[in-house]
């Protein structure tokens, strides 16, 4: 998976989550590990100082920093699969 439809799927997760629960306002997201890794395969451009510190600390960064605005876990006993947004 590219890093942009690893982006795109964290995106369609959210704005499907609203869907279903328009009055709750997720905080913290739950990603599959697989799909942290491939947010690394965007550049700067997309993730600014983050690119680099996914190159060179590895995904475990998103928990310690955050990805955009929420507070991250990263599912380490899931490659892929749904994001989970609370």
């Amino acid at each position: 998976m590219t890093g942009i439809e690893a982006l795109d799927g964290i995106v369609d997760s959210l704005k499907d989550q609203h869907r279903r629960q328009p009055d709750t306002r997720p905080t913290v997201l739950r990603l599959p590990w697989g799909l942290a890794y491939d947010l690394a395969k965007l550049g700067r451009a997309e993730l600014g100082d983050l690119a680099d510190k996914l190159l060179s600390e590895g995904a475990s960064i998103l928990e310690r920093q955050g990805f955009r605005g929420f507070k991250v876990t990263i599912d380490w006993k899931n490659q892929y699969g749904d994001v989970m947004a609370t």
